[in-house]
């Protein structure tokens, strides 16, 4: 028996749309949904901080940003205002001391306390202290910081300062047996450690009275760029090699009338400037474990080309070494007058290293003079020449800052032995304390 199943007639579908299983009515739906937009709306405001806060909180921020920095503005035009007030001569001495707005108080600006000396070499280099920001000053080491780095006075050899165990009296010696009018002081060094800028201290600022009466200041005073075998050759090459102004000097001078004065560095931070220009100077190294003074825990064998000799490279057991050999042909010679200066004091004593080296040949430092290969120009009215720009930012020192250079080199050089040692690895530092001539380090305070 078959059974058919028949389709519900329209008025019955028509009817069955009124029943409760019917869908839920439009409007009803509308209000579902604007119930849960309004939900949603409300979380949000929990969660999310209203637009308005977050912008006050960052205005304020810069609000007081901008008003930290009115505040130093005008500090530092209180500090300039003071110190072009002229108080009355009968009261500076009372106002040094007493006056807290006076600029020479440095305890009227923390970051200027205890800098007196770098401030009275700008001033004299005609730069205002005052108009360098306080966050370069902040940077800048105090001078109790730079002597107990370097000491309270520049350290050379060959002056006999018979507390510094220096038993050469080279001085003396130059002067009683050469003429005046004969004398020279010429430059040597090795690379990178402050030939120009002693080169150009001297020629800027000293003279050898005799020799400027004879032959003028412009070309008699004496002072010379190099030595006459040339200024990086090792001392082993005198009288064997002899650059081309020694050969074409008219007056035919001799050896003996010249004084060498020999710059030397830390060898530390002479090590890791030779690490970024090693100039002539070849040796198996990486940039990220420079010196590599040992190699498969051997010394780490050297070489280097002297202008004496392009032909032939020189070799050396080390770069420590090669410090120890070069200076010490100079440190160790027993016959001829000779100086040696460090590079250091030629940054934070750079008039007293070059007064002492101009006496030691019988010179004298005389009103600063312009000379040909410094571009800086002479400030008005100073006694001194402070040297700075190139001589100061070659390769060997790094490169050029727009910052004064002055305030570069003292923030640069006033380095404490574990500052200049910290890119040794463990086994380069070890290397060098056992391997440096002690000598050496001990008499120039690299110890």
């Amino acid at each position: 028996m078959t059974t058919e199943m028949k389709l519900p007639s329209s008025s019955n579908r028509k009817r069955n749309t009124n029943s409760p299983s019917a869908p839920i009515k439009l409007p009803l739906l509308f209000g579902l949904s604007a119930i849960v937009f309004i939900s949603l709306i409300f979380l949000q405001s929990l969660l999310v901080p209203p637009i308005s806060t977050v912008s006050g909180d960052f205005h304020n921020g810069q609000q007081q940003k901008q008003r930290r920095q009115q505040q130093l503005q005008r500090q530092g035009q209180e500090w300039k205002d003071h110190r072009h007030h002229k108080p009355n001569v009968e009261s500076t001495t009372k106002m040094n001391n007493t006056n807290s707005n006076n600029p020479r108080n440095n305890n009227n600006n923390p970051y200027l306390k205890d800098k007196d000396k770098i401030i009275g070499m700008l001033q004299a280099m005609s730069v205002d202290p005052y108009a360098i920001d306080n966050e370069t000053w902040a940077e800048v080491p105090t001078w109790t910081q730079v002597q107990q780095i370097w000491g309270t006075e520049p350290k050379i050899y060959g002056l006999y300062v018979p507390n510094q165990n220096d038993g050469m009296n080279f001085c003396a010696s130059f002067r009683n047996s050469i003429d005046e009018y004969r004398r020279h002081i010429a430059v040597g060094g090795v690379f990178s450690t402050g030939t120009n800028l002693l080169a150009q201290l001297l020629q800027h600022n000293c003279g050898i009275p005799e020799r400027i009466k004879k032959y003028g200041r412009r070309r008699g005073h004496g002072m010379e760029w190099q030595v006459p075998w040339g200024k990086h050759n090792p001392y082993r090459y005198r009288g064997k090699h002899y650059v081309k102004d020694f050969n074409s000097d008219r007056h035919h001078p001799k050896l003996q009338d010249y004084l060498p004065a020999v710059t030397i560095r830390d060898p530390y931070s002479w090590m890791t400037s030779m690490c970024r220009h090693p100039y002539t100077v070849r040796w198996p190294h990486l940039p990220k474990n420079c010196p590599n003074l040992l190699k498969n825990h051997r010394p780490n064998n050297v070489s280097a080309r002297f202008g004496a000799d392009k032909t032939q490279r020189v070799s050396f057991d080390s770069l420590a070494h090669m410090w120890n050999v070069w200076y010490g042909e100079y440190f160790n010679e027993t016959k001829h007058p000779l100086v040696m200066v460090r590079f250091e004091d030629l940054i934070f004593y750079p008039k007293e290293v070059t007064q002492k080296v101009c006496e030691c040949a019988g010179g004298e430092l005389m009103k600063p003079h312009q000379v040909y290969s410094d571009k800086d120009q002479l400030a008005h009215g100073s006694d001194f020449h402070y040297v700075v720009g190139s001589s100061l930012n070659g390769p060997g020192h790094g490169r050029a800052n727009p910052r004064h250079g002055l305030i570069d080199a003292w923030i640069k050089y006033a380095k404490v032995r574990e500052e200049r040692t910290s890119k040794f690895s463990k086994s380069d530092y070890i290397f060098s304390e056992q391997n440096l001539d002690k000598r050496m380090t001990k008499f120039f305070g690299y110890a």
